[in-house]
């Protein structure tokens, strides 16, 4: 989400989007709303935060989901970086423009093994909101913890386009 809003800002200083098992919204759509196009996956796992309009992981649920094809140290390393988050980027719709956001070429690593953003949802993101490249990794959520040189190739590939 965060990197169509910096291109629908700033287009002039994109070349092109890189989602990586992420989510690709269209114009008015939150990160809830292609959330709940979806099993509920990461849900669980979701807490009240420590202040009003936060949340947080419970690490405990959601390392399964979000990295069970890293190693043990990696996964360690994440449930440390494991922190509150607020809700409004999870809630507020984008506004996208034709003009900004929809010139811009881009491109998706699809990761086959995802839990959090299941294959299906990223499927279906990529046929409403197509991608000039289209890659797979089989991988989890987080392929730059399971696969990191394999995840640089890729985008290093990309960057040739």
């Amino acid at each position: 989400m965060a990197i169509s809003a910096a291109a629908e800002l700033a287009p002039e200083h994109v070349a092109r989007l890189v989602y990586v098992c992420a989510f690709l919204p269209r114009n008015g759509e939150s990160l809830l709303d292609l959330m709940k196009r979806q099993p509920p996956t990461i849900r669980p796992a979701v807490l009240s935060g420590p202040r009003p309009g936060t949340t947080v992981l419970d690490a405990a649920a959601a390392l399964p989901l979000l990295a069970q094809d890293a190693s043990p140290a990696a996964q360690m390393v994440l449930a440390a970086a494991i922190g509150p988050q607020p809700n409004r980027p999870q809630t507020d719709r984008i506004a996208l423009t034709p003009g900004n956001f929809g010139r811009l070429p881009r491109a998706y690593v699809l990761c086959e093994e995802d839990r959090t953003i299941t294959p299906a949802l990223q499927r279906d993101m990529i046929a409403a909101s197509p991608c000039d490249a289209v890659l797979s990794l089989p991988a989890g959520h987080f392929p730059q913890l399971s696969q990191p040189d394999r995840l640089a190739r890729l985008l290093a590939d990309l960057a040739t386009l």
